[in-house]
């Protein structure tokens, strides 16, 4: 089992903020801001444990954005979210997704 490791990063302002792995809703959340947008761009953060090496990550920011991508979790756990000009970009990588 593989685990996804999933950062809301910035343009979050008192969102609500769903989150689904293949079909099944992993997290929601109201009230997520960026904490700092000049030093710490980060909302939240979750683990989910995922069977498989590959999942379908969806995550919707109710009445603004929604968006989903087929991450390949074993090569790039590590993802993480932004918000910008009302769309949802995902950053993937091997190694923990820097803040800034």
């Amino acid at each position: 089992m593989a685990t996804l490791h999933l950062m809301l990063l910035d343009g979050f302002a008192n969102d609500e903020v769903a989150v689904a792995v293949n079909g099944r809703e992993v997290y929601r959340k109201a009230g997520v801001t960026t904490k700092d947008p000049l030093t710490a761009a980060r909302a939240d953060a979750v683990d989910v444990p995922v069977d498989g090496a590959e999942a379908r990550l969806r995550v919707s920011v109710v009445g603004r954005a929604d968006s989903s991508e087929q991450i390949r979790v074993v090569d790039t756990p590590f993802v993480g979210v932004r918000l910008y000009e009302g769309k949802l970009r995902f950053v993937t990588s091997a190694e923990p997704v820097p803040l800034l």
